[in-house]
Parts: C-alpha cells; structure tokens; sequence
C-alpha cells in the first residue's frame, strides 16, 4: 500500500487509472505533472506529495513559482519549472490578471513537457479551480487530471475581498468550479464538509475523495514520551494560523470563554 503522503496523487486516482498499489500499473516510474500557483518552497503540502512519489521512484515535474531546481529524491527525482518569480498581490483584479496570465503559461509549459515525457497524471491544486484547463492536451488523450481543492474559491475569494454573498461574482466562480471539475477525473478535498459542500453545488458528485491534512511525521524525530499533565499548573491551548474569519477562530475564542468557566487553568495563546 502507498504512504500517507502519497495517498493524494495515488489513491485518487484508483478508478481512472486500474489501481496504484506501490507500484505504477505501467511497470514502470509513473511520471506526475502537479500544477500550483505557489512556492514548491514554501507549501509544505506539495513538498510533502511530490517527495513522497519520487522516493518510490516516480518523476514530478512542477509548475509553479519560485525557482528552478532538479532534486534527486530517493529512486525519483522532482523538478521545478517555475512561471513567475512569486505570486502577484494587490487586490481582487490583480488577483484575477495573475491567474488568467499563469493559466496561459501553464498550459503552454504542459503542453509542451506532455509533447516530449507523456504524462501519466496530472494532478492540479486549487486556487484558481480553472487550472485545470492547463492539463488539455494529457486529458485529450486520456490521461487522468486529479483537482485538489485546497480550499473551496468562490467562499475564499468573496470573504477574502469583501464581495457580498449571493453576488455576481461569487456566481461566476461556482459556475467556473463546476466547469473546472467537469474536465478532472478526480476531486480531491480535505474534508468531509468540504466534500458536502461541492456536491451540494453540483461538483464532483461520485468522483470526490477526502484526504485529511496532516503532519509528515519524519520532521519530529523519533517518538517521544508524551508530556504529562501538571495536575495544578495551567493548561496551555495554542493556535497558529490564518486569523481569516472562514478559519472559524472566534469559534475557538468563544469556546475557550465557556471552557474557562468551569477549568480557569486553561490559557489561550493565538499566533496568527
């Protein structure tokens, strides 16, 4: 059986492609193409899927920002052909001009890697969902295309921009969503309630699977005795991440609130 962490590329992909069971059903290194507007870097979770592939020696090649780079990874190797230097800021315009600019270059840059290594997969991590288009010319020719929603975009781009629900916008996301997802085989999401929420819209009915974030275990070391308790002292709770509202964090203030009502030892500390 595949890993943890290469469950996502793999497993996903069991229906559309005859079953990965630790080794490709082509007898031979799958070859993977992974599209993402981030910094192989700086995102821990493609890090993760890509290394975890090419030690069981398949061929990543990324799409991406950053920097070029080719690293050896076990039996595999990963390499890094990068778009832009980093992803554009600003507001919601810049924000659609980066991605409509990325899309271009990525389908151009796929479509011509796909011309000469034939892909095996092709694996695109949301936002935006239409990166799916840049994987045209493998799918055309039956080759599985995974989408993994990071997070849902028509929520994250409104409440990150300020844009009223129910909006014209918002619309016109759910509806490129739906389209993007029609063209992947697969749809890979993190949780069941995001799962809910895709097919409640009409996305990737029959054709999702839930794959939980989690920690590599590697980076902690060997295992340790767990930390006991003081049985007087406080109990300390910490928080470290986004402090967007969609990540529901005055949840976890309120809560804490109550909690201390009947256990004062507890302390909250929130790194955002």
């Amino acid at each position: 059986m595949l890993n943890s962490a290469t469950v996502t590329s793999a497993e996903a992909s069991l229906d559309v492609q005859e079953g990965i069971e630790g080794e490709s059903p082509h007898g031979r290194a799958l070859r993977v193409a992974m599209i993402h507007l981030s910094d192989f870097r700086l995102d821990s979770r493609i890090q993760r899927q890509a290394r975890a592939l090419a030690e069981r020696g398949d061929e990543v090649d990324l799409i991406c920002v950053g920097e070029r780079e080719e690293l050896r990874v076990g039996e595999g190797v990963i390499r890094v052909h990068p778009l832009a230097k980093e992803k554009a800021g600003g507001g919601a315009g810049a924000y659609l001009r980066d991605y409509g600019v990325f899309l271009a270059k990525a389908l151009r840059r796929l479509s011509a890697l796909d011309a000469s290594t034939r892909f095996d997969l092709v694996e695109v991590h949301n936002m935006p969902d239409v990166l799916t288009f840049a994987a045209l010319r493998p799918r055309l020719r039956g080759v599985p295309v995974i989408l993994n929603v990071h997070d849902t975009f028509p929520e994250l781009f409104t409440s990150k921009f300020a844009r009223p629900p129910g909006g014209l916008l918002e619309r016109l996301l759910k509806y490129e969503e739906r389209l993007s997802a029609m063209l992947a085989s697969r749809v890979i999401v993190v949780t069941d309630q995001a799962r809910l929420r895709l097919e409640g819209r009409g996305v990737g009915v029959g054709r999702t699977t839930v794959v939980m974030n989690s920690p590599d275990q590697g980076v902690f070391g060997p295992a340790r005795e767990p930390v006991r308790w003081s049985p007087d002292g406080p109990l300390q709770l910490l928080y470290h991440g986004g402090l967007a509202p969609r990540f529901g964090v005055e949840t976890l203030i309120r809560s804490f609130s109550r909690l201390r009502e009947t256990s004062p030892r507890l302390r909250l500390r929130v790194c955002g």
